[in-house]
């Protein structure tokens, strides 16, 4: 099953962070994504994602299929308690490889301040300002990234559907 895989996945991406001097240990990291190589494996893995998780939110999020889950039980890593994950399909056209590709990290501070810290680095900021899941992005390795918001995904979600 993809789920043991995680903590081989979040090894390099702890050790990634570490080479680049990325401190993330005051912040809580909400949830990591597994991401398709095509929407017909994001099918075939949605069965097994909902035997550890409610699905919360599905859409399509910026080009492609986005399947948000509060886990049953929550993920641990080290300090970290992961209370959700993400299913991500590919855009159209997109060849990617199958794995966990990101996590992401709410912050306690300001995405100016924060990238302010670490200013040496190539920062994403192309959805910083989107109304739609706003954060900022590190491209850690060809198929690795890390992302930070200010808010967890879960009460993203519920405050854009505060009826569910």
């Amino acid at each position: 099953m993809v789920f043991e895989l995680r903590t081989n996945f979040l090894d390099r991406l702890f050790g990634n962070l570490r080479k680049i001097g990325v401190d993330v240990s005051s912040l809580e990291m909400d949830h990591i994504a597994y991401k398709t190589s095509s929407e017909k494996e994001y099918f075939k893995l949605k069965p097994d994602f909902l035997k550890i998780g409610s699905l919360v939110k599905e859409s399509i999020v910026r080009e492609r299929k986005v399947g948000i889950f509060k886990l049953n039980i929550p993920w641990h890593y080290k300090d970290y308690s992961i209370s959700a994950a993400e299913l991500i399909a590919p855009k159209k056209d997109e060849i990617i490889k199958s794995g966990f590709e990101h996590a992401e990290f709410v912050l306690n501070e300001s995405y100016k301040s924060f990238m302010e810290k670490y200013r040496h680095l190539s920062w994403d900021t192309s959805v910083m300002n989107s109304d739609l899941f706003s954060m900022i992005k590190l491209k850690l390795t060809e198929d690795m990234q890390v992302k930070f918001h200010q808010m967890p995904i879960l009460e993203i979600v519920e405050k854009e559907n505060p009826s569910n």
